[in-house]
């Protein structure tokens, strides 16, 4: 995850995930249930809120920025998928 960790903007697939790490898709997702718990799409989302939750905290960022900073073209997915992981808007988040 390396590639993708050093550029979240880019809307990677699991195909493109699985060709730079060197495995299929299948074997790929495998690797990640057994060492994080969750396929690597959702880890890939995991580390994508993660590093929103960090921009929104230490950058004075518009919420748009950051969505498209961290791969989302649209805000609202983005927002959608920033609460299900923190359980805050990011507004919220960001006014902490």
């Amino acid at each position: 995850f390396a590639a993708a960790s050093a550029d979240l903007a880019q809307p990677w697939t699991l195909g493109q995930l699985a060709e730079r790490a060197g495995y299929s898709p299948t074997h790929l997702n495998r690797l990640c249930r057994a060492h994080f718990g969750r396929s690597a799409m959702r880890h890939l989302t995991f580390l994508r809120m993660e590093h929103a939750g960090r921009l929104l905290r230490r950058e004075r960022l518009k919420i748009r920025t950051v969505a498209w900073r961290c791969g989302y073209g649209d805000e609202f997915a983005f927002s959608v998928a920033f609460k299900r992981h923190f359980g805050v808007s990011p507004r919220q988040m960001k006014s902490q």
